[in-house]
């Protein structure tokens, strides 16, 4: 598809999520049904004091400066339920359960995100040169659903297969 590759380093600080990351690599590399669907870019405003934050956004978004999808490969067990494990403030990209949960929906940072505070487990790192792959990302035709949180979708999800490096 010309995209690219995003390798991920996982992170000793998460050992349940690399754990189960680990086996489904070794289990389900095809990672048939694993796709990137959520595609928000880092706005110019991004951080900027002279934006104030309200309800509706503000200097954090929207949009949210961020690469979504999920490792949901068909037949793999689900990530086990547990308590957050290495929960710095998301930093560009890192790779982290979303939702504040423990997988499989995951998110890889393409900004800081002071805003969220400690609030998710953080279980790997992009390699800094394959951030280039998840910018391209940004650049396919995306909808946005309105609401009170918009959320900007990939119109056609992007399917991945993982690999140990």
């Amino acid at each position: 598809d010309g995209l690219g590759s995003v390798r991920l380093r996982l992170r000793d600080g998460s050992p349940k999520a690399k754990e189960w990351v680990q086996a489904l690599v070794d289990q389900h590399a095809d990672c048939h049904g694993c796709t990137f669907y959520r595609a928000e870019a880092v706005p110019p405003h991004w951080g900027s004091p002279d934006w104030p934050d309200t309800y509706e956004g503000g200097r954090w978004g929207p949009p949210y400066a961020l690469v979504q999808g999920g490792l949901s490969a068909r037949g793999a067990a689900e990530p086990p339920r547990v308590p957050r494990e290495d929960n710095p403030v998301v930093r560009r990209g890192m790779a982290a359960w979303a939702g504040g949960g423990s997988g499989p929906a995951f998110f890889i940072a393409l900004a800081d995100h002071p805003e969220w505070g400690r609030g998710h487990t953080v279980f790997a790192d992009a390699v800094t040169e394959d951030i280039a792959a998840l910018e391209r990302i940004l650049a396919l035709p995306t909808k946005t659903t309105p609401g009170k949180i918009p959320i900007t979708n990939l119109v056609t999800p992007v399917p991945f297969t993982l690999e140990r490096v």
